[in-house]
């Protein structure tokens, strides 16, 4: 499976900021973290917050992994149900 580019979150924090009112006030800042990411070392990253962006790449895939979790938990309990246990 193809890994996200370490600025993956970085530059959907700078494409929220498009649609957030003037993009003349709100892409600037969004714009000076995505390319001092760009620029960066992996692992040396801006350390600030994002913008717009409310959850990371990461906390968004352990939200779908708990998700999943509770899902198939859920079914299993339908299905017990269900047969009459």
């Amino acid at each position: 499976m193809a890994k996200p580019h370490r600025c993956n979150d970085r530059l959907e924090d700078l494409i929220e900021a498009l649609f957030q009112g003037n993009p003349l006030q709100t892409v600037p800042e969004p714009w000076r973290l995505f390319t001092e990411c760009l620029r960066s070392e992996p692992g040396k990253e801006p350390r600030e917050p994002f913008i717009y962006l409310k959850q990371t790449t990461a906390e968004r895939h352990a939200t779908e992994r708990t998700n999943k979790t509770r899902f198939k938990e859920q079914q299993t309990e339908f299905s017990r149900r269900s047969s009459g246990e």
